[in-house]
């Protein structure tokens, strides 16, 4: 991941969010938040994700939201559907 290949990153997000440790799961947030941060815009939808549950980072709906939009106002169709939801409640 730390070589800029976005496979590794997504594997190695899917096995820190697996985790038992909450400090794996954290990691994985950190690591969505560098790959939203560069651009990324699955990786801001997952971020977004992240935050909606409350996994590795403390649960925060506004936070959410933002990030799905940032991702659906530069294209991310997906990231769409989930803005919407998360506005219709």
């Amino acid at each position: 991941c730390t070589l800029g290949v976005a496979a590794a990153c997504v594997q190695a997000v899917d096995l820190l969010e697996a985790s038992a440790d909450s400090a794996d799961r954290a990691q994985g947030a950190a690591v969505l938040t560098l790959r939203c941060d560069g651009g990324d815009l699955p990786g801001c939808r997952r971020l977004g994700g992240f935050y909606q549950r409350g996994t590795g980072v403390p649960r925060d709906g506004e936070r959410a939201a933002t990030l799905f939009r940032r991702a659906c106002d530069a294209g991310h169709a997906p990231a769409c559907v989930d803005a919407a939801t998360t506005l219709l409640g």
